[in-house]
């Protein structure tokens, strides 16, 4: 059902360019960079600003409202690549970003709130476009690495 409501929105939709992830999902680069950069992989820590959107665009939740504590800006995410628990689509959809780029993601409801939802926000098997801005990785030095 999820991929039925996205393959309209991605045909109606001749603006952007989708890119099938193979994990499920599919996003579009917002802006891309065209120059090698950096990519987080696990254990890095990476800073992210984010916005969740029902499939009509409406926002859920604006991306001041979904910073972590105590940074400087309200927007400002913190999250440990593959080390916490988080968003399943955007995990695996983080990895496949540079930094700074912004990702739209199109993420059916097994790879975001599932079948559970969101408290009264997010219903139970609610299909999400997220919008994430990857701003800043912090590599996880290696002991080895350290010793050099």
């Amino acid at each position: 059902m999820d991929e039925e409501i996205f393959e309209e929105f991605r045909k109606k939709d001749t603006a952007h360019y989708y890119i099938n992830s193979h994990k499920g999902f599919w996003f579009y680069l917002k802006s891309k960079i065209d120059t090698i950069a950096m990519y987080p992989k696990k254990g890095d820590e990476v800073i992210i600003n984010y916005e969740i959107r029902d499939i009509n665009n409406g926002i859920i939740f604006a991306k001041n409202q979904l910073g972590s504590p105590n940074q400087k800006s309200k927007a400002d995410k913190i999250y440990k690549v593959d080390g916490e628990e988080f968003i399943t689509g955007i995990q695996e959809g983080i990895k496949m970003m540079q930094l700074g780029e912004t990702a739209v993601f199109f993420l059916p409801s097994n790879k975001a709130f599932g079948a559970t939802g969101y408290e009264d926000v997010i219903a139970p098997n609610q299909p999400l476009i997220i919008e994430v801005f990857l701003k800043e990785i912090k590599t996880k030095i290696k002991k080895d690495e350290q010793n050099n």
